[in-house]
């Protein structure tokens, strides 16, 4: 069965702050269950907006999740990254 790990960050559009913040926690991630893939989405439509618009592909949680599901994913595990348990935390957990 193939498993993935669903990273949920917030996001951002700064390519310093995507390598000093979101990387490594995803690195930390795939170092800590090799048999997971990890995979990356991000919580603020605003970003996924801002991004697409400058020809980035990113996924919202609940696109990375039907694609994964499409890809016969069996089991898929979602964290977030959100460092408070705020209202983008619960917005995530409400989509999914």
């Amino acid at each position: 069965m193939k498993q993935a790990i669903l990273a949920v960050s917030f996001g951002t559009s700064y390519p310093e702050a995507e390598q000093s913040c979101i990387l490594p926690v995803e690195a930390a991630l795939a170092k800590a269950f090799p048999s997971h893939d990890v995979h990356r989405a991000y919580s603020s439509r605003i970003i996924v907006r801002k991004l697409r618009e400058c020809g980035e592909a990113i996924e919202s949680e609940a696109e990375a999740l039907e694609r994964l599901r499409r890809e016969d994913y069996g089991e898929i595990a979602v964290v977030p990254t959100h460092i408070l348990h705020g209202i983008e935390y619960e917005v995530v957990n409400r989509r999914i």
